[in-house]
């Protein structure tokens, strides 16, 4: 609902909070959310990488993985 808001940066604080808590990796749907956040915000590394991590969770195409 915070991305829905535009309440980007926000969103991205509670996501990155959660994975903190759980100790777990990231669902790969928040992945992409990440990946279009950073994207949007013209952090394109930090898109690159959550793209990647989104990629690889999903079982893409080895080469949309970066393999």
């Amino acid at each position: 609902l915070l991305y829905r808001n535009g309440k980007n940066e926000h969103a991205r604080d509670v996501l990155l909070k959660a994975q903190a808590m759980d100790g777990q990796e990231l669902q790969p749907v928040i992945r992409y959310y990440l990946a279009k956040e950073a994207f949007d915000d013209g952090e394109y590394a930090l898109a690159a990488e959550d793209m990647l991590a989104y990629a690889k969770a999903r079982n893409l195409s080895p080469n949309l993985a970066g393999e």
